[in-house]
């Protein structure tokens, strides 16, 4: 299977998936990232704001808030993409193509 096919398979699985299993299974990824010795030693945290079928992150990252860790997320301002430090995810704005 050539790079494109898979990625290309992957895509349909996660297309296939309903909200529900999405929910479980961003559940279950917390919970075993959390307990992880690399998320108790990052500090700054980088992450990301779930879009469509993606792993739901904001778990992860309110919870990193509550530890006192620095987050940071992606932003794109036209071509450019650039991190920026979040204090409070009830702040997070759909931007182009509705991605928060």
């Amino acid at each position: 299977m050539t790079k494109t096919q898979l990625r290309d398979h992957i895509r349909a699985q996660k297309r296939a998936m309903t909200q529900e299993e999405i929910a479980e299974k961003s559940r279950a990824l917390t919970e075993l990232f959390l307990a992880t010795d690399a998320y108790r030693s990052a500090n700054p945290l980088y992450g990301y704001t779930n879009y469509n079928q993606e792993v739901q992150t904001a778990a992860i990252l309110e919870q990193a808030l509550k530890d006192g860790k620095r987050v940071a997320v992606p932003k794109c301002y036209g071509e450019e993409m650039r991190f920026i430090w979040m204090e409070d995810l009830s702040k997070v704005e759909k931007g182009y193509a509705n991605i928060p």
